[in-house]
């Protein structure tokens, strides 16, 4: 599944998908990115995202001009057009942090003060490093498996 709040950069996140993968079916899903409030901290979220628990998150947008409105005046994209430097904060990986499955992986591309927003607001057990020759901040479910289907799930990762 790939969420994004235009077409322009879905297009270039499915065409960024490797050959051999041609195969696999992915679910497009295009959401309006708004500001909102997650545990009592201002931060944005899609609008709408679909039922799915996911085992690896890849966080690359939205960019701050996407991200609509404002909670208590504070927007993400500050400045006038020319010059917008907001900081990205996604929250979405907050909320459905109930859903992600045991060794989940949560990378994001850069956004290292949204990485920490995130480090700050898990709850549960999350292994965490900076790679920085990459400039991305890796997150890993340290987790026990469930049952029988997330172990076999974890099995799979590791081999």
């Amino acid at each position: 599944m790939t969420v994004d709040s235009s077409l322009e950069f879905q297009e270039i996140a499915l065409r960024r998908l490797p050959q051999d993968l041609s195969g696999t079916k992915v679910i497009p899903v295009i959401s309006r990115a708004k500001m909102t409030i997650v545990n009592g901290q201002i931060c944005h979220i899609f609008e709408y995202v679909p039922p799915f628990t996911a085992d690896f998150v890849y966080l690359d947008g939205p960019s701050c001009d996407q991200v609509e409105g404002e909670v208590n005046g504070m927007t993400v994209g500050f400045g006038s057009e020319a010059y917008q430097y907001g900081l990205p904060m996604v929250g979405d990986p907050i909320l459905l942090e109930a859903f992600y499955w045991p060794g989940t992986l949560i990378v994001t591309d850069g956004r290292g003060a949204n990485a920490y927003f995130l480090r700050s607001n898990f709850k549960r057990d999350w292994i965490y490093r900076y790679d920085k020759d990459y400039d991305q901040h890796l997150f890993r479910l340290n987790e026990a498996p469930w049952g029988g289907i997330s172990e076999a799930l974890l099995k799979l990762k590791s081999s």
